[in-house]
């Protein structure tokens, strides 16, 4: 849902990617870690504005990290895999930080639905290369950690409802998660049916020919 404006705000960070042309994008994703950290420190002490603002910069560094691979022709294969990996890492240390303060239940569905919209699609893939086909694109990180950061920013704002407005924004991104996997599931099944039924054809047609 989001993947437009994520492309639309990659093409701002073009001037400042430029200027980071002598920089390895790796060293920024490795701060979208670091802030990443910081943001979980910050949550499990209950500093929700400065959590917030430690996962906002976070989510920039994340947006950075490719754009400055792109705009200075530095992606490779290492790179692609570390901001992947790095994204999962930090998405898992901001989820452990609401289990660290009491919210077990929520933050385990959150979390685990999350884990799951990554990896039906990535199996998938692994059993047929997509060819980056467009997926179904609800439930995405993006979102997911949108939802986390309305929730912080309510409970800063009224201290009062913090724990309902964190515990709502949590169920919120497990919702919008399970809306995410049954879509991606839902679509893996129809895309791998057709291509095995285009692969029978194919069989059908040289058994034909080897009978000719």
């Amino acid at each position: 849902m989001l993947a437009k404006l994520r492309g639309e705000v990659k093409k701002a960070l073009t001037p400042i990617a430029k200027k980071l042309n002598k920089v390895d994008p790796s060293i920024v994703t490795l701060g979208n870690l670091i802030f990443s950290f910081l943001a979980f420190l910050l949550i499990i002490n209950k500093s929700f504005l400065e959590g917030l603002i430690a996962l906002v910069l976070a989510s920039f560094m994340d947006l950075l990290d490719g754009a400055v691979a792109k705009i200075n022709n530095k992606r490779t294969f290492l790179g692609n895999y570390l901001d992947a990996a790095t994204d999962k890492l930090g998405e898992f240390l901001v989820f452990l930080s609401f289990m660290v303060i009491g919210f077990y239940v929520e933050a385990f569905l959150a979390f685990g639905f999350s884990i799951l919209v990554s990896y039906y699609k990535a199996r998938a893939e692994m059993v047929k290369p997509l060819n980056n086909m467009d997926w179904p694109g609800l439930g995405e990180r993006s979102e997911r950690l949108i939802i986390v950061m309305i929730g912080l920013a309510i409970a800063t704002l009224s201290p009062q409802i913090a724990k309902e407005a964190l515990s709502l924004s949590l169920y919120g991104v497990a919702g919008i998660a399970i809306i995410g996997v049954v879509q991606r599931f839902a679509f893996a099944l129809d895309y791998l049916s057709k291509e095995d039924r285009k692969e029978k054809n194919k069989k059908k047609k040289k058994g034909t020919k080897s009978n000719v």
